[in-house]
């Protein structure tokens, strides 16, 4: 069911070529999501954060951009 509605999604918004009933494959949604680079710049700044407030236990240093 999950699935069904994930791959429903997906045509909807036009990420996949797929055709009605065919299952979305795993690179399909890959791109979807943007590719590598998009998991990383999705995944990475929260990563950044959680391990360096973990680290100091302090709010600033963890939210504030260093320039």
């Amino acid at each position: 069911m999950f699935a069904d509605g994930m791959a429903a999604a997906a045509r909807r918004a036009g990420f996949s070529p797929a055709a009605e009933g065919e299952p979305i494959s795993g690179h399909a949604l890959l791109a979807a999501m943007g590719g590598i680079r998009g998991l990383v710049e999705a995944v990475v700044p929260g990563l950044v954060f959680l391990v360096t407030y973990t680290l100091t236990r302090a709010l600033v240093p963890s939210s504030s951009p260093r320039s």
